[in-house]
């Protein structure tokens, strides 16, 4: 960032959310625009269980409280839209994510 770098731990990480040649990360501690764009920021994430449910949003997995048709519910009240291309990635990723979890080889 123009202010130089920063660390958010990974649990405090909501979503991000596309605008133009900037990222806006919407933290537990409030949001942040963050230089880059999404797809730039994709790559970076690959790693960490953050994945794209929307042309404009990516999604931290330990946030997720429950996926409805169109949108995720995440654990702090916010909502974010599904784009289509994306439920189907999104569910399998999710389901092998919980299951992960389930069997200890992710920690929160």
């Amino acid at each position: 960032t123009s202010e130089g770098d920063f660390v958010i731990p990974l649990e405090e990480i909501c979503f991000l959310e596309g605008a133009g040649n900037y990222v806006k990360l919407h933290g537990i501690k409030g949001s942040r625009l963050l230089s880059g764009n999404l797809k730039s920021w994709e790559k970076r994430l690959a790693e960490f269980p953050i994945i794209r449910v929307h042309k404009s949003f990516l999604v931290n997995l330990y946030t997720v409280d429950k996926i409805e048709k169109d949108e995720v519910h995440l654990c702090d009240n916010r909502v974010v839209p599904i784009g289509r291309s994306y439920k189907a990635n999104l569910r399998e990723r999710h389901r092998e994510f919980v299951f992960e979890r389930v069997r200890g080889r992710v920690f929160s």
